[in-house]
């Protein structure tokens, strides 16, 4: 993995890549389109509270989209366009 930032805000190295939750989001997302936050926690090795500030980072910087759903719900998802050239979505 690797192209994910290897540091958090505090300096320490992140045992998560950017690539790891990208992925994750990806793997839900290909089934389900989308992906929620519980489902993300699921497949990584972070908090619920971590999950969310790297989802909520990586949709900051572009490199997820979002939407609220419900009153208190969030989705998740990566367009095809920031899809590697290797990776293609459709099974």
């Amino acid at each position: 993995m690797g192209n994910g930032d290897p540091e958090s805000s505090s300096g320490r190295p992140r045992r998560v890549s950017d690539d790891d939750i990208l992925h994750a989001v990806r793997e839900v997302a290909r089934e389900d389109r989308v992906a929620t936050t519980s489902e993300v926690e699921d497949r990584v090795a972070l908090s619920r509270r971590g999950v969310q500030k790297r989802l909520r980072d990586l949709h900051e910087r572009g490199k997820i989209q979002s939407k609220e759903v419900g009153a208190r719900g969030r989705v998740w998802w990566v367009e095809d366009s920031h899809l590697p050239d290797n990776e293609d979505n459709t099974e």
